[in-house]
């Protein structure tokens, strides 16, 4: 009879994080994971079979966590018009509480030379706007206020500028106005 298991993707892919945080991306190797975690190189493996997937289930947790988020946010607004991106701006008026995410940042280099990781991104990124787009009252102010709500998280995330809470709040404020303007304009083709 084999042993039950004991360890987790879930903390394989913390101490992933960590080792990202305070080495960098290219310092991440499947021994210095085992090592963040404390259990074997082979623990590892069984999860992880080498570096790319290490990377690829990192990226697909982190957008599986902000799926998460913003289906609650969503789900919260239900009844409500243009839910989707407003639950979207919801879940951003909690960004300025976290620092730039090293995470993120680091993960960038390991994207822009993988296909396959790119891949990850732009499923994403079409199921997003594809979202937005069928959930809004004016799918094309939605889609511009989804390209200022992306801008806004990336000049954060690079840690690039750094808003007052009352400055993010009322750009949060215009955005979300943007996105609920009503008009005749359509979504691009």
């Amino acid at each position: 009879m084999a042993r039950p298991r004991t360890i987790d993707l879930d903390r394989i892919l913390d101490a992933g994080e960590r080792v990202v945080m305070r080495d960098g991306a290219s310092n991440l190797t499947l021994d210095a994971v085992a090592a963040e975690a404390g259990i074997s190189k082979g623990s590892v493996l069984y999860d992880c079979k080498n570096k790319h997937a290490l990377i690829k289930a990192i990226i697909e947790r982190k957008i599986s966590n902000e799926d998460k988020k913003i289906d609650e946010a969503v789900a919260a607004l239900d009844g409500q018009k243009n839910t989707e991106i407003r639950g979207r701006i919801v879940v951003a008026a909690d960004w300025l509480k976290e620092e730039a995410e090293p995470v993120a940042l680091q993960l960038c280099s390991a994207l822009a030379q993988d296909e396959d990781l790119q891949g990850l991104i732009r499923t994403s990124c079409d199921r997003t706007l594809s979202r937005v787009a069928e959930t809004s009252e004016n799918p094309g102010a939605a889609l511009v206020a989804m390209l200022a709500l992306e801008g806004l998280r990336s000049l954060h995330l690079m840690g690039f500028h750094k808003w007052s809470p009352a400055e993010f709040a009322d750009l949060l404020a215009e955005i979300e106005r943007v996105a609920t303007t009503q008009g005749d304009v359509t979504a691009p083709d």
